[in-house]
């Protein structure tokens, strides 16, 4: 549970932090613009994405895991993980 707090505090920013700005139309120059992105920019807010996914899957995973261990325990006392005495 600790690690997927930590994602979502510490990783998950990044991907969603966005920045912009704007230009103004200059005579001669063109016309009005903006534009926005991540902050990180758009590679690396993708890297941050997908590694904050898989490491929220792992996390998720070894709950499960951990939980299905202990029902096991408790329904078959004095065996290992194995499945052995």
């Amino acid at each position: 549970m600790t690690g997927i707090i930590a994602v979502v505090v510490f990783l998950v920013p990044w991907s969603i932090m966005r920045v912009g700005y704007c230009v103004d139309y200059i005579e001669g120059k063109g016309e009005s613009y903006c534009t926005s992105g991540p902050v990180v920019g758009e590679p690396a807010a993708t890297i941050i994405a997908v590694v904050s996914a898989l490491l929220i899957l792992y996390f998720l995973y070894r709950m499960v895991r951990i939980l299905v261990q202990r029902v096991r325990n408790r329904r078959h006392p004095g065996t290992t993980s194995t499945g052995h005495s």
